[in-house]
């Protein structure tokens, strides 16, 4: 098992100099607070027959994210889980230790805190960033065999 908490206050102040006063900017500055909360558990097997081998895994993890924009009053919550199966499979062939090989597994991105931030971030007069709250996790598969 494993657990791990983020948090994060985020402020961004944009200040324009006006009349000799530095002047707080309220469309352009944002506070954004993050909290992230997962909790993981890992099963594994490794089993080695002759000159084959196997394993195989299972990670589940649960995925607690409460977001709030201080600034536009905008929530983000997001609860989900997630099982990410893997198995590796290795064949030895011949003397020379040539093997073959076949690998399966499944993978998560989550979104970061700025992902999930509904602020529009001016870089310069020509670039913004705006970032979105409904983004989500990307998961991903992936298969590959190969010789050795």
């Amino acid at each position: 098992m494993k657990y791990v908490q983020t948090k994060r206050n985020n402020t961004v102040e944009r200040n324009n100099f006006i009349a000799d006063n530095w002047q707080l900017d309220s469309l352009y500055s944002n506070q954004f607070i993050y909290n992230e909360d997962l909790v993981m558990g890992y099963f594994t097997l490794d089993k080695k027959i002759n000159n084959f081998s196997i394993k195989a895994g299972l990670r589940a993890e649960q995925t607690f994210i409460d977001g709030l924009s201080v600034t536009s009053s905008e929530k983000v919550k997001q609860n989900y889980l997630n099982l990410f199966p893997s198995i590796f499979l290795l064949q030895n062939i011949g003397k020379k230790g040539t093997s073959i090989h076949l690998n399966y597994g499944k993978r998560v991105r989550r979104p970061s805190f700025k992902d999930l931030n509904p602020y529009t971030l001016q870089i310069d007069d020509f670039v913004l960033i705006q970032e979105m709250s409904i983004y989500n996790r990307n998961t991903s598969t992936a298969l590959k065999q190969g010789l050795c």
